[in-house]
């Protein structure tokens, strides 16, 4: 048996139906970020058959997929590239996010060109939030446009939209009342939209009179609470995932093969300790340490003999469960790690198999949504240096550990090299030796217990190798702002002076875990930026300061070029491995393979290329 993520989508159904009864408006369910971890394609298809008129997902590669699965439902989706193919955008009739004058100014460009007459857009406005949507400075501007083009016939602005902070009553009753504002200068400038919508789950059940048309609910679909402990939401939620697998056992003690690597989420000092662990046969376990690909356990209590390996018999042992009262729970894990219940289920990595309580047979047997065109989305490309690869595997004759899909790097690319170098293969753990097997590594070999040597050719030492992975994304958003402008959730950040701030639309999600806050940097066009605000599942902010930057200028997030953060300053801040931060790069993220030497792979050939290919995140 392997490690599985049990979800029920049932629950899920069920906390959709609560949420309309008591908002009284229209739901939109948030399925961005493969559903918060839970799985986009069932749960979307398990949504609209409960009735949800609308489906919302951070990007439109998002959406496209969820169209090619055949959903027809209105699909909004809000964080785009200026660089984006628009044609190949529309062409899946979503409805577009709108978020500064300069995107509405590439939007109409297409809509005034094409032929088609039912391009739908919502125009987001920042009325606090800090992050993207249209600075009020702009808002009668961009109305004016917007409603230039609705009378051209050709687009529809069909919603108004914000997104609150969380911030106090106060800062929250602001925003509430710049929202307002915005309604009338909108009116004013001859717009009157279909849908306006503020809130999204906290709001949404904290402030009935900001429900307006539309809630967006995400975290709470998915039965976790969007408030601190403790807090009541006032609505009964099922949370709808666990999480479970084999506890295996050797003269080295025993483990379940589920670590940092796999998304869970390192302890963080002076924080609550995690509850015990229950197994299969009700015994106790608690973590004594967190590895990459696995959990080192202790019972509490003493265990008579090594679980049972006959099947019905073994010893399973429920890591992350769906109810308080058995095992640790979501809310349990982000209390231990010093983050929120929206990371915990989010960071579960792609390779763990999902398997699906559902009310009805899905669709589709694979209920993952990992294709779709890259162009459509913004850039979160992770690059992947073959030759530096290829050169650290040929300076030492350690056996190559090809754990984690390589570590994110994509064992079935590695593979090829490692056999080339005369390196014996290893995985930490049964699932990752009978995936090498699967490549074509026959004789791969389970090292559970494997040290650092087998990993250095990838450059996670702290010698002088750099790392082979490089992670590159975009600024999408940038605006001038004044001294005290507050950025993010919480408002735990906020601008001492004038300053420029860029939106980078990377968050937990695909790589930055939350725990960068007030640690994290990047590089833009050179020079080293701070993250700044809270991290959020799709984007961070950086403070540019006085430097000349504009949408579409790249973003270093680490790397091994001039100028560029290291993988390491990563580990360091995060409280990860370089292993870890590598191998939980999401599915959002695409391997951009590069080589200069002649490269043979099944489907490749030989090549000379620079870029030999591009794809999503490896999830086999």
């Amino acid at each position: 048996m392997k490690p599985v993520i049990e979800v029920d989508l049932d629950a899920i159904r069920d906390n959709y139906r609560a949420f309309a009864d008591a908002l009284g408006v229209q739901v939109i369910p948030v399925v961005k970020a493969e559903a918060y971890g839970h799985g986009a394609l069932a749960v979307s298809q398990t949504l609209v058959a409960a009735g949800a008129p609308m489906l919302g997902v951070a990007d439109a590669r998002e959406g496209t997929t969820l169209r090619d699965a055949g959903l027809d439902v209105p699909i909004l989706a809000w964080l785009h590239s200026p660089m984006q193919d628009w044609d190949a955008t529309f062409a899946a009739d979503l409805e577009i996010g709108v978020s500064s004058f300069d995107m509405l100014a590439r939007v109409g460009d297409y809509a005034s060109r094409g032929t088609r007459r039912d391009l739908r857009i919502h125009l987001k406005l920042d009325t606090g939030l800090g992050r993207n949507g249209i600075r009020e400075v702009d808002w009668l501007a961009v109305f004016a446009q917007a409603c230039e083009l609705e009378r051209a016939g050709h687009l529809t602005v069909a919603g108004l939209m914000s997104h609150m902070a969380g911030a106090g009553e106060s800062e929250d009753l602001a925003q509430i009342a710049a929202f307002e504002r915005g309604i009338n200068v909108a009116a004013y400038a001859g717009l009157h939209p279909e849908l306006l919508h503020l809130c999204a789950t906290g709001a949404g059940l904290r402030y009935p009179q900001a429900r307006y048309d539309a809630v967006r609910v995400g975290i709470g679909l998915y039965g976790l609470s969007p408030f601190d402990a403790g807090e009541d939401p006032g609505i009964t939620l099922r949370p709808a995932l666990a999480l479970r697998g084999p506890i295996e056992h050797s003269e080295a003690g025993w483990r379940v093969d589920v670590g940092s690597a796999d998304g869970l989420a390192p302890f963080a000092s002076n924080s609550e300790p995690l509850p015990p662990l229950i197994d299969s046969h009700g015994d106790r376990w608690r973590i004594a340490s967190l590895e990459a690909t696995h959990c080192i356990l202790e019972p509490l209590e003493a265990i008579a003999e090594p679980p049972a390996k006959a099947r019905g018999d073994r010893r399973i042992l429920t890591l992350i469960d769906r109810e308080p009262g058995g095992s640790a729970t979501a809310d349990d894990w982000a209390a231990a790690g010093g983050t929120i219940n929206y990371e915990i289920t989010t960071r579960l990595s792609g390779r763990i198999d999902r398997a699906y309580l559902a009310p009805e047979p899905l669709q589709a047997a694979d209920a993952q949504v990992t294709g779709g065109d890259h162009r459509t989305a913004p850039l979160r490309k992770a690059l992947i240096d073959l030759d530096e690869l290829r050169f650290g595997l040929q300076e030492q004759f350690a056996p190559a550990d090809l754990s984690a899909d390589a570590y994110g790097h994509g064992a079935a690319k590695l593979l090829p090299l490692v056999l080339e170098a005369g390196r014996d293969v290893i995985g930490r753990t049964r699932v990752d030796v009978a995936r090498l097997r699967e490549l074509g590594a026959r004789d791969a070999q389970l090292r559970v217990d494997a040290g650092p040597e087998t990993r250095e050719f990838y450059g996670f030492g702290d010698g002088t190798r750099h790392a082979a992975i490089s992670l590159r994304s975009e600024l999408i958003n940038v605006k001038r702002v004044l001294p005290g402008q507050a950025v993010s959730y919480g408002y735990m950040w906020r601008a001492s002076r004038h300053t420029t701030i860029g939106l980078v639309p990377l968050g937990y999600a695909d790589a930055i875990p939350r725990a960068v806050f007030e640690r994290g940097y990047v590089s833009v066009g050179g020079a080293v930026m701070p993250i700044v605000g809270r991290v959020a599942m799709d984007q961070v902010v950086v403070d540019l300061g006085d430097h000349d930057c504009w949408p579409g200028m790249p973003v270093h997030i680490w790397g091994s070029t001039t100028g560029d953060v290291s993988l390491h300053d990563w580990a360091e801040w995060t409280g990860l491995s370089p292993e870890a931060l590598c191998a939980t790069l999401g599915t959002r993220v695409n391997r951009v393979y590069m080589t200069t030497e002649p490269y043979e792979s099944a489907g490749f050939g030989r090549s000379t290329v620079r870029v030999i290919s591009q794809e999503q995140g490896d999830h086999a």
